[in-house]
Parts: structure tokens; sequence; C-alpha cells
């Protein structure tokens, strides 16, 4: 199996240790459904969050980017970054994960899921803050038909000398499904001859 996966490089020492998360509850302090949320914007350019009904601030300004993310069951969550790096944050402030980064800003959702970071791992979580498949790989790719393909002790390594994309190669791949079954044994990748 040879695979190359086109990333943005990612410093991990911008790599935030993130908490422990559930995999069945999100861990919010009440439930985010239909809260309707606003970014606004300090004269000291920090951006905040406000809840459209009655104005009151919900998260505090104290962000350099933020917008706002529904899931499609109607949860509003927030990713926002600061000088710290990029946060999944419930739409109280409280930070559930740090999203794995991908052509300039976190991971898209595919198929109802992206990838996280944590302690220089990485792993999927669902689009209302489920962890999907534990943060243990040093690779995921996105979720394609429920699955993807992970790695162990694979290395980044930049496509050129002066480009801002890396791949993954060496170590061993597998195959995983959406709720971190192992579909396929991990074996060492195959270099090209």
């Amino acid at each position: 199996m040879n695979i190359i996966l086109l990333l943005l490089s990612c410093s991990k020492t911008n790599l935030l240790k993130e908490q422990q998360l559930s995999a069945q509850t999100p861990q919010h302090k009440t439930s985010c459904r239909g809260v309707s949320l606003e970014s606004y914007e300090t004269p000291e350019a920090l951006i905040g969050f406000k809840d459209t009904a009655n104005q009151k601030t919900l998260i505090e300004p104290k962000y350099t980017v933020g917008y706002t993310h529904t899931s499609s069951n109607n949860h509003v969550f927030v990713y926002a970054a600061s000088g710290t790096g990029w946060e999944f944050l419930d739409c109280h402030g409280t930070k559930l994960l740090a999203p794995f980064l991908y052509d300039n800003g976190p991971d898209p959702f595919v198929e109802g899921a992206a990838r996280f970071t944590k302690d220089g791992k990485i792993g999927l979580y669902s689009e209302t803050g489920n962890i999907l498949i534990e943060a243990i790989y040093d690779f995921v790719s996105p979720l394609k038909e429920g699955k993807v393909y992970a790695c162990i002790k694979c290395s980044p390594s930049p496509i050129s000398p002066s480009s801002e994309y890396t791949k993954f190669s060496g170590g061993q791949w597998g195959i995983v499904s959406k709720t971190g079954e192992v579909l396929s044994p991990f074996v060492e990748e195959q270099s090209e001859k």
C-alpha cells in the first residue's frame, strides 16, 4: 500500500493538549441545540460570541478569529483561534478539542466527521463534538465511505523544499471504521522501487 496525502504543515509545537472526551456524550454545560450565536469584535480586535436572542455574551472576546458551526441536528459550536491555536468550543465557550488544521483552518467535516489532534496524535470527531476515533494515530485520512486510512509510526515530510504541504509515508497503515474498529490489519508501507 503506497499512500501519499497532502496536508498543510503544522508544527507539533502548536498542538494543544486536550481534555479526554467520552465517546458517547459530549461534555457540554447545557445543550447547544438551537442556540443562535453571532460573533462580535471589540475595539482591541478580539472576537467574542453572543446569543442573538438576548444579546448576552456567551463566549468572552479573547480570540483573533472565529466562526460558528451548526451541526445537522442543530447543535451550535464555535471554531476560534488565538495565539495558542484553534479550538472547537461548545456554545458556552467550553473547549472540547483542537481541530486538525488543513488548508489554513480547521479540517472540514466529511460524512459528518472531521479530524482532531491530541498530544501529537490524530483522531476523528463528530459534528456534535463526540470522539469517534481516539487520537492514537500518527495520521488519519478524511472519512470516506465510513472508513479512514490510519498510520502508526509514519512520518511527515515536505512535498518539496518550498512546499507548505506534507506527505505522510513509512510506518504501518491500516483501515479503521468511523466507530474506531480496525477493519484491516496494520502493515508496513511498501516503498516504491
